[in-house]
């Protein structure tokens, strides 16, 4: 009898678990999952207060079913980075992080409550920071958008190097002569003198970054208004190029150029109720006393 009610206790024990297992997360659980890009941020204290609409901050912050973790940096300076990870508890829309790892490390194995809110894919985090030891009272609004592919950056595994490029700044005695059209969506075909041309010198970290963008890396073009990626890395030496302008035909000349393999970009923007148009890229191959005839047109 005796090691039969230990068997029945095992076997409630076991059911529980499961039971306990199989319980489903609640919806404001399972949405707050994710990886989160910055939108916004108010900093409100008695004196004052601070907005930046990611006008020089960006950051993301990262949730998983336990733990949490952010990062933020000024865009264009190193003057300002935070970064901060550890576990949470949620409940209901309480959110109470528990700061485990900080850049600031007066910050540490503290806790911070906040109210969160899921609209769509927008979270919207608010709460008070208070750390006395460190003169922090001050209530922290921070708006998010759910991270997806169309505004990620897209990492690059292709190297480019400066010293495979010295070829690029020779002088030679090749040329292109071109011309380049562009039909907008509504039909119409546009050309002329603002359009830009852009000449890129072959390498494996440009080819793939022109494939991300077209498509394929020998030929294709792109409507600005479905979006143009941004990537990582984005190395300067990438956006060395040779420039030079359409005429009023849409014809454009590049000359005494070295023999090598080249992307050429045509950039046909224009404004019509917001940012219209778009680029038209092929690949070519240019040797030497060549002078190549191209069309850049998307039709």
């Amino acid at each position: 009898m005796k090691t039969n009610s230990l068997l029945l206790l095992s076997v409630l024990l076991v059911s529980c678990a499961i039971e306990k297992t199989n319980e489903q997360p609640s919806t404001l659980e399972q949405d707050l999952q994710g990886t989160w890009q910055l939108i916004s941020q108010s900093i409100i204290t008695e004196d004052s207060v601070i907005r930046d609409f990611t006008g020089d901050l960006e950051g993301i912050k990262i949730i998983n079913n336990s733990h949490f973790t952010f990062f933020q940096h000024d865009k264009d300076s190193l003057n300002r980075y935070s970064s901060g990870a550890g576990q949470y508890v949620l409940e209901g829309n309480r959110y109470v992080e528990f700061l485990e790892y900080c850049s600031a490390r007066e910050w540490e194995m503290h806790k911070f409550e906040f109210e969160v809110e899921i609209r769509n894919d927008t979270l919207i985090q608010s709460g008070v920071e208070k750390l006395p030891e460190v003169g922090v009272d001050r209530t922290l609004v921070e708006v998010y958008v759910r991270s997806k592919a169309e505004n990620r950056r897209v990492p690059i595994l292709g190297e480019i190097e400066a010293k495979n490029l010295l070829w690029f700044d020779e002088k030679g005695t090749a040329s292109i002569e071109g011309v380049a059209k562009f039909k907008g969506r509504d039909g119409e075909i546009h050309f002329g003198e603002q359009f830009a041309i852009e000449l890129m010198p072959y390498s494996r970290y440009t080819e793939e970054r022109l494939d991300r963008i077209y498509g394929n890396s020998q030929a294709g073009s792109v409507y600005v208004q479905d979006g143009i990626p941004s990537f990582i890395p984005d190395p300067a030496i990438y956006h060395k190029t040779i420039k030079t302008y359409c005429k009023d035909d849409g014809s454009f000349e590049l000359n005494d150029l070295p023999k090598g393999e080249y992307f050429v970009i045509a950039f046909m923007l224009w404004e019509d109720e917001g940012l219209k148009g778009g680029g038209v890229m092929k690949r070519i191959e240019l040797i030497r006393d060549q002078k190549q005839k191209i069309k850049m047109f998307n039709y």
